[in-house]
């Protein structure tokens, strides 16, 4: 299982609790190179890919604005599918659930409709530090190849780094903006 977050501390209970399904290899993101995530190696590293993200004010995941919709985009196709979306840092999610709904529904009347794509397809948890049985479960499913392979929603695809019309640099025509 390869595990992608912004910081590994803020995940470490949570790595602790997966270690027994499978041992992670946590992979730093950088805040600034996810607008136009691509995986530079080509080919995944393990067959389940994991993101996790430590909710702390505003929580920007997918869609417009989202932070992840690149990242999602590429990850989704290098693991055939098989990507789980895990939003620590949520303190009232249901001991048999996988997801708080109120903050489920909060993220969807915000806009990130993909979140919902998530959750149907059973690859989207809440949690506050640990994992509930029912994800473990899910995600125990989910390294078997149990789980249909999730497709990338039409709102990650809008707003990832590939639909935005790419600029040619100056000297091929392309504009320049000088402020001085």
């Amino acid at each position: 299982m390869d595990v992608f977050c912004l910081d590994p501390s803020d995940h470490e209970a949570l790595l602790q609790k997966v270690t027994p399904l499978s041992m992670p290899k946590v992979h730093v993101l950088e805040q600034q190179e996810l607008r136009d995530y691509r995986n530079r190696s080509g080919r995944a590293r393990n067959t389940l890919a994991c993101l996790c993200h430590y909710a702390e004010g505003r929580t920007l995941l997918l869609d417009n604005d989202g932070l992840y919709n690149s990242f999602l985009e590429s990850t989704v196709t290098l693991y055939e599918g098989n990507v789980f979306l895990i939003l620590s840092g949520i303190d009232s999610t249901p001991a048999n659930a996988m997801y708080d709904a109120d903050a489920v529904s909060d993220l969807i009347e915000g806009g990130q409709v993909s979140v919902a794509a998530l959750c149907d397809a059973g690859r989207f948890f809440t949690c506050n530090e640990f994992l509930n049985e029912v994800q473990l479960r899910q995600l125990e499913r989910g390294l078997s190849g149990e789980l249909q392979p999730f497709a990338t929603p039409p709102g990650v695809m809008k707003f990832s780094a590939s639909a935005r019309p790419k600029t040619k640099p100056p000297e091929e025509g392309g504009f320049k903006c000088m402020i001085l």
